[in-house]
């Protein structure tokens, strides 16, 4: 049975869910039922294709969560601020992303396809569903890739088409039906593997997986360059002042300090011949 996580399935308890060494259950974040909650991935390697994010109430008598229970709740994006502009965006990461987004059914509406570009954090906001409250959800987060050649239903073939990569992540989250936030839980301990995932699983391969996410703003493109362009700025100066420090050494040695140390040596010497009763010239 593949892992609803991404983790290997040769075990059992798997390491990222329920019973296992990371999937130990704590909520990372509570939100209102039907409520629009936004949710932040961030991608470090960008293969196109879309992300999607299911919903499992796994209270008791059903404690772990399955991908049929999660397969119940596809969610649905919430409506993009910003209008026609933002829509005009969206459409223009699925047509890179290989995909069009003529028919919107209720599969493709729950997709969002993030834009060109890796090292990056995307915000999207997802509806939950209604008449689901639970003390203890699963939020799957599954990104199906769009960079292997494959064969198109149409019988051609091109990039996006046929079966794709898949990487996967969990994240335990509560819904309140009462209409309050109760105090946010402190986020998990991250698993193994280079996707980083919130809660009861996390995926493996080369993307960062889902953090449910509220609260403090995630940084822009921008400002991730922002940032990394004062740490270049940083190494630059820091590597100069080193090779100045570097070259003043060498000329205070070689122009300065040897003839000081020859000076010494002579009058060492100088001395000894002396207290010899030798003549040196």
């Amino acid at each position: 049975m593949p892992s609803i996580a991404g983790t290997k399935v040769q075990f059992l308890p798997r390491p990222h869910e329920a019973g296992g060494v990371f999937g130990q259950g704590p909520v990372v974040r509570r939100w209102r039922m039907g409520s629009a909650v936004p949710v932040r991935v961030e991608l470090t390697a960008n293969h196109r294709g879309y992300f999607e994010f299911r919903l499992c109430a796994r209270d008791r008598p059903q404690p772990e969560a399955t991908q049929a229970c999660l397969d119940a709740h596809l969610l649905r994006r919430a409506p993009a601020p910003g209008g026609p502009a933002a829509a005009a965006r969206r459409v223009a990461a699925a047509s890179a992303s290989g995909s069009a987004l003529e028919d919107e059914g209720e599969e493709r509406a729950g997709r969002f396809f993030p834009e060109a570009g890796a090292n990056r954090v995307f915000e999207m906001r997802y509806l939950l569903p209604a008449g689901v409250v639970c003390e203890r959800c699963v939020l799957q987060w599954r990104y199906v890739a769009g960079n292997s050649w494959g064969r198109c239903e149409n019988g051609t073939e091109a990039v996006g088409c046929g079966p794709q990569e898949e990487f996967r992540a969990c994240a335990d989250v509560a819904i309140d039906g009462q209409g309050e936030r109760p105090t946010e839980a402190p986020a998990p301990t991250p698993g193994e593997g280079p996707t980083e995932g919130a809660g009861e699983g996390e995926g493996e391969g080369e993307s960062e997986g889902a953090g449910a996410g509220e609260g403090e703003r995630p940084p822009t493109a921008e400002e991730h360059r922002g940032r990394a362009w004062w740490a270049a700025l940083v190494i630059v100066v820091a590597s100069a002042l080193a090779a100045a420090a570097t070259l003043l050494l060498l000329y205070v040695y070689y122009y300065h300090a040897a003839d000081v140390l020859k000076s010494w040596l002579r009058g060492r010497r100088a001395a000894a011949a002396a207290a010899n009763g030798d003549y040196v010239s």
